[in-house]
């Protein structure tokens, strides 16, 4: 897949509590490493819907989307609501951004645009 992340890891978490961060780092180990996501992922998580659709994406909430299949991210980090920006670099994602709650809360469009806003940035940066 030319231009586009083989894999997408979990890197670090921001304003998030210590157990969260733990949690998501704990979600790395052992579910991630032995289930990469990708764009091949389909849709069956954030992640690979936004590298697929190429555009910012949300799940309101996980646990009552019919398509995502993604369980150990609700048993082990007990998220419900995921934001997906990505990336793009001459119109291929790079990497993702997500946010995350773990409580049912769609994200306002004002968040989303901040978050394309820092996306769009981070890419200039990286280049």
């Amino acid at each position: 897949m030319q231009g586009l992340a083989s894999a997408y890891r979990f890197v670090t978490s921001v304003g998030s509590t210590p157990d969260a961060r733990a949690a998501a780092a704990q979600f790395q180990k052992s579910y991630l490493d032995a289930h990469p996501i990708s764009a091949a992922s389909g849709r069956r998580t954030i992640a690979g819907r936004v590298a697929l659709e190429r555009r910012a994406g949300q799940i309101a909430d996980i646990t009552s989307d019919p398509e995502y299949e993604c369980p150990r991210a609700i048993q082990i980090t007990k998220i419900r609501t995921r934001l997906g920006v990505p990336l793009l670099r001459e119109g291929e994602p790079i990497g993702i951004v997500t946010l995350a709650r773990q409580h049912v809360e769609p994200f306002a469009e004002r968040r989303i645009e901040l978050v394309r806003t820092f996306a769009d940035q981070a890419v200039i940066a990286i280049e």
